[in-house]
């Protein structure tokens, strides 16, 4: 289970979750086009934190719902601007390094995921795919897709310089150094500030995009996830990321409108293991 989170008081005077039944509902809802259906059962955090429904949960930990089940988290099918997923791991990822601008390539375990990340893909609607230009975005998204992306520097991870393809463990006292100051620039790479801004700019690049063409499909780099969340949510996106704003390697995340208010919701393999595999 998820860490207790703060209790939410929404618009309508309801708090955590406002579960309801279908004649219940309140627009802009539409029961049985949440992103969540396809598994029949909830996994946002919130609505696994609610105390009115905590003994409903069933053995993966998640709220079973059907079409006519709703909740204030609902999250449409039909408002969702960006599809984002993390690429499928490589062998670097699986030694525990950083893979930086090393255009590694996915591992057996990354392809893998990749497929599963399809699998999830499969019923959802975009019309559009990007990824950034390492060969490991590239070749997942074509796995998701089934056709070439346009690939996009702009979506390149953080560039790490000298830690590229060094050992997270081994090099973490001198790689926080670069943490707890931003605007510090890594020899050979790029600063965290002037990272945060190259994201910033791409987010808003594809929103405005999705807005005007369609629902889009971005294939990415883990640290894009936290940024990207928590820049939507109006939070620091130079603090470090905590385990709500990550995914693991295959893991999706989903930009949706709703009336203008933009929102994000990890839906696929949540970083906080508090989802699992669907697709398996």
């Amino acid at each position: 289970m998820a860490d207790e989170l703060p209790i939410h008081e929404l618009k309508d005077g309801t708090k955590f979750s406002g579960f309801v039944h279908g004649g219940e509902n309140k627009p802009p809802r539409e029961c049985g086009n949440c992103i969540w259906m396809g598994f029949a059962s909830c996994g946002h955090p919130v609505v696994l934190q609610d105390p009115k429904l905590k003994d409903k949960l069933n053995d993966l930990e998640r709220f079973p719902v059907d079409n006519d089940d709703c909740c204030d988290f609902f999250q449409s099918k039909g408002n969702v601007l960006l599809w984002i997923v993390r690429h499928g791991a490589t062998i670097p990822d699986e030694q525990g390094k950083h893979g930086g601008w090393q255009d590694d390539r996915l591992s057996d375990t990354g392809l893998r995921q990749a497929q599963q990340a399809r699998d999830y893909m499969q019923d959802k609607n975009y019309k559009h795919v990007f990824s950034s230009d390492m060969a490991r975005a590239v070749s997942t998204a074509k796995i998701i897709s089934g056709r070439d992306p346009y690939k996009d520097p702009e979506l390149r991870p953080w560039d790490v310089g000298i830690f590229t393809g060094k050992d997270h463990d081994a090099y973490e006292d001198q790689f926080q150094v670069f943490l707890d100051h931003p605007a510090r620039e890594i020899p050979d790479g790029e600063s965290m500030a002037e990272y945060a801004v190259r994201m910033h700019k791409a987010l808003l690049k594809y929103i405005a995009f999705a807005r005007a063409n369609g629902p889009c499909l971005l294939v990415c780099h883990s640290r894009n996830f936290s940024q990207f969340k928590k820049q939507i949510e109006g939070v620091n996106e130079f603090d470090k990321p905590d385990k709500f704003d990550k995914v693991k390697e295959g893991g999706i995340m989903t930009i949706l409108d709703e009336k203008g208010e933009l929102k994000v919701e990890i839906v696929f393999n949540r970083g906080d293991e508090g989802d699992v595999n669907f697709a398996t």
